[in-house]
């Protein structure tokens, strides 16, 4: 028997099937990680608010603190790679007398792990989106998302 179109999958009650994308969006550098000084914290809060509204569709007012403590983890983040870069990753201590690692590795190796911690439980990477089913709204999705929330919308 011959596989029927996933629309129709509805018709005879079988599992529906999503259609694959005709277009895969690539992921955007990060320009902050070629110069620090890009990161901008209130605008990462901005642009993760949003996302997770358009992919989730409901969010809680309450997760803006789990979004504000993941901003301020990755800013912990940049400045210990900024300050990495100044100092090196072997510091000496003791006026010359010991060299040891730079004590902003593990302060930056801490923040990551907060940092993917916060980020699952926003549900926020591949992992949690695949195991969730999640994928990142299209054109389409948002014309009719916004036509769904009716004319008292546009006044």
């Amino acid at each position: 028997m011959k596989a029927l179109p996933s629309n129709l999958h509805i018709v005879y009650g079988k599992k529906r099937m999503r259609p694959k994308a005709k277009v895969r969006a690539i992921i955007p550098h990060a320009e902050w990680l070629d110069d620090p000084d890009l990161w901008n914290e209130s605008g990462f809060v901005t642009e993760t608010s949003e996302h997770l509204f358009k992919v989730y569709g409901n969010t809680c007012a309450i997760d803006r603190h789990l979004i504000g403590t993941l901003a301020s983890e990755i800013s912990l983040y940049v400045k210990c790679l900024v300050a990495i870069k100044k100092e090196e990753v072997v510091v000496e201590f003791n006026n010359g007398k010991t060299v040891g690692a730079n004590p902003y590795v593990s302060i930056k190796n801490d923040a990551i792990t907060k940092i993917v911690m916060l980020m699952n439980q926003l549900g926020m990477t591949p992992r949690d989106r695949l195991k969730n089913k999640v994928s990142e709204p299209t054109a389409e999705d948002e014309a009719i998302a916004e036509l769904m929330l009716g004319p008292d919308a546009y006044r």
